[in-house]
């Protein structure tokens, strides 16, 4: 994966945007749609069929100590956690993609 670290100018560049948008007296957005997104370092990948560990008491209950899964997307969050990851009307119809190998 192709590392990314923001200069500082954009850095600043983004606190000083969402601190105006948390204002109090912003009217213009819903307080729900008041933070910035980024999508550094965010990606999508396929997780083929497989077995997983049991992680919660339904689970063990269910199946034992391993539980089937179906294959999946699977998308890597900003937050460097993963995901399982559903395409909308609108990401399926995107020009943008790219596939890195």
């Amino acid at each position: 994966m192709e590392s990314f670290t923001p200069e500082e100018s954009e850095d600043r560049l983004y606190a000083l945007v969402s601190e105006y948008l948390t204002r109090d007296n912003l009217q213009a957005l819903p307080a729900s749609q008041r933070s910035l997104m980024m999508l550094v370092g965010m990606f999508l990948y396929f997780v083929p069929t497989s077995n997983y560990a049991a992680q919660t008491a339904i689970a063990k209950r269910t199946f034992g100590d391993s539980v089937p899964y179906e294959a999946y997307i699977a998308l890597k969050t900003v937050r460097n956690s993963v995901v399982p990851w559903l395409a909308s009307q609108t990401d399926l119809l995107a020009e943008d993609w790219k596939t890195v190998e």
